[in-house]
């Protein structure tokens, strides 16, 4: 049985609305969008391929059993493909302080 915990409503109050985001802020979400769609492209096609289908970069999201249909392989293989991409992508990203990445400046050679 799930316990019922009782929430003050002036929590909620306390809690920015989406409308309210700062334009600050909107203009870091684009950066790292646009930084993130740039180390993307520079992945192998294959791993593009299966990071731009699994997270619907470009159209809608699909399952790894789907994106395996579409290349005509195995899931484990899109599995191990997705991994690999991400592996990349994360060290790519390491390599860029969020001020650089504010600043637009490219990150260091993979």
């Amino acid at each position: 049985m799930r316990k019922v915990i009782p929430v003050d409503p002036a929590f909620f109050a306390e809690i920015p609305a989406v409308e309210a985001v700062e334009e600050r802020d909107a203009e870091v979400v684009l950066m790292r969008d646009l930084r993130l769609r740039r180390h993307v492209r520079a992945l192998p096609p294959v791993e593009r391929k299966v990071i731009d289908l699994y997270f619907g970069l470009n159209t809608e999201a699909v399952s790894t059993c789907e994106i395996a249909k579409q290349l005509g392989t195995s899931r484990q293989y899109v599995s191990k493909v997705k991994q690999r991409a991400l592996i990349r992508l994360r060290e790519r990203y390491a390599d860029v302080t969020f001020e650089q990445a504010l600043d637009g400046q490219a990150p260091k050679a993979a």
